[in-house]
Formats: structure tokens, sequence, C-alpha cells
């Protein structure tokens, strides 16, 4: 049973609010996304993914979907985020739930979820928010635009890449130091083919060691080879050969000496690193971000659900279907009738505080904040899309 809300005006303070945080109330907050503003720049590209049988008809009737949403939206299904990249996956769970993931493109539709919707543009609502988790790249501890834009993290992020910076530097030099010192002392090369346990790490030595023109240029290559060389030095403690003769060997001397050189170079650095990281932890995300308690926690699902609005918006579809499996999951735990009221009254829900927003709450930021705040989304009001492949979902759901 799909929750029915008779909208009616909110109250003056409510409204200012929201276009312009009067009223002082993190609640009541701007709203976070800007129109167009529907992917964002990703550090690494999307991993390919695996794609599922087309032959499987319930993946293809999602691809139509799925297909339909992209064309209307060329300007963010390009280049990277090219539709190519992205595959579908069903899951047999009977939970109401999909999924997208970042990392691959991947998206899964449990078949819960398709049992429970009845048009074509409630399934596509629910691709759109996931779609939206990648565009985003919803990648890990990715920061809010907001807390990223703020000057408190950005101090903070500028000491704490200063200090990196210094790591960096440091092992840089080691590598090179240990280069070197591998081609000029004949006793370095000696002690490291003595140590038959590393045979792989040793391989790798003499080839650097006999090629002068292969010299590791990048700093993070540099870096990661005197990470490896830390890993085989202190594995080599526990080495089942006798430590005496190794402490003894001339040459693993001349190394472990240049290693404990720079550690001593940039443990300093380290623990000004940690302090940096440990105060940019304890910011006032919250505070930051002016979008109520708990947005710190679960501001990615906010912007999925906005981002995949507008996806879904520029698609056709109607804006009254995009947030039916709320509605849904709401009146399953008997509290629609609940928030119909709350909303109804002008009384703002609260978001929650655990990963995901209240779904009251999603129901207002949408049908409220973005819909009727944002004047861009006059142009979609009139929506009456519903349908993409006539019959097909009743036909599938038959199936299942």
């Amino acid at each position: 049973m799909n929750l029915r809300v008779t909208w009616k005006p909110l109250a003056l303070c409510l409204m200012l609010s929201l276009l312009n945080s009067g009223c002082g109330s993190p609640e009541d907050s701007t709203l976070d996304h800007t129109l167009g503003k529907t992917s964002r720049e990703r550090k690494v590209p999307l991993q390919a993914c695996k794609p599922s049988k087309t032959s499987d008809a319930k993946v293809a009737y999602l691809q139509t979907l799925l297909t339909t949403l992209m064309k209307a939206n060329p300007n963010t299904f390009k280049g990277d985020l090219a539709p190519s990249k992205f595959c579908l996956t069903i899951d047999q769970g009977q939970e109401i739930n999909a999924s997208g993931n970042p990392v691959n493109g991947d998206i899964t539709v449990n078949v819960g979820l398709i049992k429970a919707m009845n048009t074509d543009a409630e399934i596509a609502g629910a691709l759109a928010h996931e779609l939206a988790h990648i565009t985003m790249a919803h990648i890990g501890k990715l920061e809010n635009d907001k807390v990223a834009a703020s000057p408190a993290y950005k101090k903070l992020s500028a000491e704490a890449e200063g200090f990196n910076t210094k790591i960096k530097q440091a092992k840089a030099g080691a590598y090179t130091a240990l280069r070197d010192a591998y081609k000029k002392d004949a006793t370095i090369p000696a002690a490291l083919r003595s140590l038959k346990s590393y045979p792989d790490f040793k391989i790798f030595l003499d080839k650097i060691g006999k090629n002068s023109g292969s010299v590791l240029s990048g700093v993070d290559a540099q870096v990661e080879f005197f990470d490896n060389f830390i890993f085989i030095r202190d594995s080599i403690s526990f080495d089942p050969q006798d430590p005496a003769k190794i402490k003894a060997n001339k040459g693993w001397a001349s190394v472990v000496a240049i290693v404990e050189g720079t550690e001593k170079a940039y443990f300093a650095n380290e623990d000004g690193l940690y302090y940096a990281y440990d105060k940019i932890s304890k910011l006032p995300r919250d505070q930051i971000i002016q979008d109520g308690a708990g947005a710190a926690q679960n501001w990615k699902e906010q912007e999925a659900d906005e981002v995949g609005f507008e996806l879904y918006l520029r698609a056709g579809f109607m804006p009254q279907k995009y947030l039916v499996v709320h509605e849904i999951i709401m009146s399953q735990s008997k509290t629609d009738k609940a928030c119909a009221a709350m909303l109804t009254k002008g009384t703002l829900p609260k978001r929650g505080e655990a990963s995901h927003p209240d779904s009251c709450w999603r129901v207002y930021n949408i049908n409220k904040r973005e819909l009727i705040t944002h004047k861009e989304y006059a142009a979609f009001k009139g929506n009456t899309k519903t349908t993409v492949v006539p019959g097909k979902l009743k036909e599938i759901k038959a199936g299942l």
C-alpha cells in the first residue's frame, strides 16, 4: 500500500529556512544538490564489472530501464561513465533492496524489490538512486563537499599533506641511497643472495642494480619499494637462518643502516601526520554540513536520492513514483500514516543518525526540499511517464 500525502503549505519559518537557512535549525539547511551536478571527479576509473546474461528476462527488462535513464542524461553517462561501463546483477533475496557498487559500476537488484513494485517508473527510481551512488563516486571515506570546502578541513588537510610529503621524500631518498649502495658496494648483492628465503626480492634488486636505465622515477613507486624493503628487513628478524650470521654480514649491515637512518628522518613526521588525521576525524561534521543530526553519517544517501531524482526526472518519469520504495517500507512498519500526518501539519521529520536517513525524512527531502524549493524543477513537475515496456513488469513478476 503506497503512502499518499496531501501536501499543505509549510509554516513560514520552515519555508524561509529552506531557502536561506533562516530560523537557525540545522534540519532546515539549504539544499545540497545543484541541478546539473550529477557526477563527481573520480581518483581512479571504474573497474571492469562482469555483465549478467541478457538472456535472463529480468536482466533484459532492467537493462531497458537503465538505458532509458542513461540516454536521457548524456552529459553524465559518457567517457569514464559510459553506459558500457555498467553492469546489472539479480539477487534472489526477498528484501526490498538494491545496491550500486561505486568501484566497478555493478548494480544489483533484489527479486524482492521487483515483486514489490507496480510500475516501470518505481523500479527506475531505485535504479536512478543506485546510479547516483556510482556517478557521485561514493567510495571509501569520501568527505561531504561542504566539509571538504570548510576552512578547518582545508587547514588540517594541508598540514597532513605537508607531513605526508616529507615522509614520501624521506622514503624516496632511501630508495636512491639503497640503489646507489647496491651498485657501489659488492658486499650488498652478496648479502642479499645469501638470504635464500627471499629469492623474489633478490631478483628484483639484482635487476635494478645491473640495469642503470631502470631507475624508479615516480615518488610513489620509490615509496612502495622502500616499504617492501622494510617488510623484508622485519621478516628477516624471524628468519630460520642463524641470526648472528645475518647480523655479522657486512653487506646486510650496510642495508640496515640506510633503512634505519631513513626511519629516524620520517618517524617525527609520522607522528605529525597521525595527529593531523586525528584532528580531521574529530571535526564537528554535522555542524559544518548543517543538515541535521546524522548528516555526516548518511549524507551519501541524501546525495544519491537528490542526484538520482534529477536523472529520473530528465528521463520523463512521474515525480510521485520516485520514492514509492520508501512509502512501501514505511507502510510495512506502520509509520506511513504517522509520516503523512507529520508532513500535512508542516512538522519537519528528523533525518535519523543511522547509515541511511529515516524514510519519512527522505520523502520530505525529495517532495518538499527538492521538488518544491528548487525552481529549476518546475519543468519536470508535469512528467507523467510510468511505463517503458508495457506489460513487461507484470509478466516478470508472474514468473517469480
